[in-house]
């Protein structure tokens, strides 16, 4: 997502919003790992006090309603720091409820902050179409995330569905990147522009090679655009291509027949969808014999 939202950002290079984006985001994973650092030793010292006093209490035959708590517990019969506890068997403890928040949760607000990202971008007018309120939807489902993995433990199989993970932002990436662009189709207007030549952007690589785009410099009658990306368009000197533009303060613009539609989204749709099928299976699965 950070990478398709780089392109929306008027006025600084993809690079240098990329570079902002990684910095925002260790950040954010800093502030939350700092806390947890000093909290984590506390909370797995107070699990060991419970457990041992429930071992203590089955050993003498004392009803649980009567073993000693160190705190109050809500109606539920949890409290909030139970949790935050940072535990191997947070499922165990917890059973089928918070397997199926976790599945569901994340891909929803991961999907959900980059569809408000690509409506930010795309639909929101004037002000509101702003790189610092699209990055903090970002930065809270790079949060949540975070906080869920944690919760669960470093057992392999959660490690495994974090990475997995990785899918879900590549998946919420298109998406944003796909809905701010269609959305021209809602709000742009079309121009027909002159193409006036083809210009090579020859960009070096970190590895010493290179990669070349080619550009349209076009001349437009009404539009205020100079260049156009012409990586997939088929035109030549002189030629009349139509651009989609969007007049408002945020200028974007591309060939008509590369904006995308609501169908060329859908696949995408399916995977996440799969993916999350997926997710409450296992927490069924995962949860078995002990749901309450």
């Amino acid at each position: 997502m950070i990478v398709a939202l780089a392109f929306f950002v008027e006025g600084q290079s993809p690079e240098q919003v990329l570079l902002q984006s990684i910095l925002v985001n260790v950040g954010t994973g800093i502030g939350l790992a700092g806390p947890l650092a000093v909290v984590t030793p506390l909370f797995l010292k107070r699990k060991r006090e419970r457990q041992q006093a429930d071992v203590q209490a089955q050993a003498t035959g004392t009803p649980v309603a009567l073993r000693p708590r160190r705190r109050a517990r809500s109606s539920l019969g949890w409290s909030w720091r139970d949790r935050l506890s940072w535990s191997w068997d947070f499922g165990d403890t917890y059973g089928v409820r918070f397997e199926l928040l976790y599945a569901v949760g994340l891909p929803v607000v991961t999907v959900g902050s980059a569809v408000l990202a690509g409506w930010v971008f795309g639909y929101a007018p004037g002000p509101f179409a702003s790189f610092p309120l699209a990055m903090l939807a970002v930065a809270l489902a790079y949060a949540i995330n975070i906080v869920c993995f944690l919760g669960l433990g470093f057992h392999w199989w959660n490690g495994f569905m974090f990475l997995s993970q990785l899918l879900i932002y590549i998946c919420a990436a298109t998406l944003g990147n796909g809905i701010a662009d269609s959305a021209l189709r809602t709000v742009g207007e079309v121009d027909t522009c002159t193409v006036e030549s083809l210009v090579e952007r020859v960009v070096e690589n970190e590895n010493g090679g290179s990669t070349s785009t080619w550009n349209h410099l076009v001349s437009c009658p009404v539009a205020d655009i100079d260049v156009v990306e012409a990586d997939a368009v088929q035109a030549t000197e002189g030629e009349d291509i139509e651009i989609l533009y969007d007049p408002r303060d945020r200028i974007s613009a591309m060939p008509i027949d590369e904006v995308p539609d609501g169908d060329d989204l859908k696949w995408w749709w399916v995977t996440i969808a799969g993916y999350t099928g997926i997710r409450i299976v296992y927490a069924l699965w995962n949860t078995r014999g002990r749901r309450r």
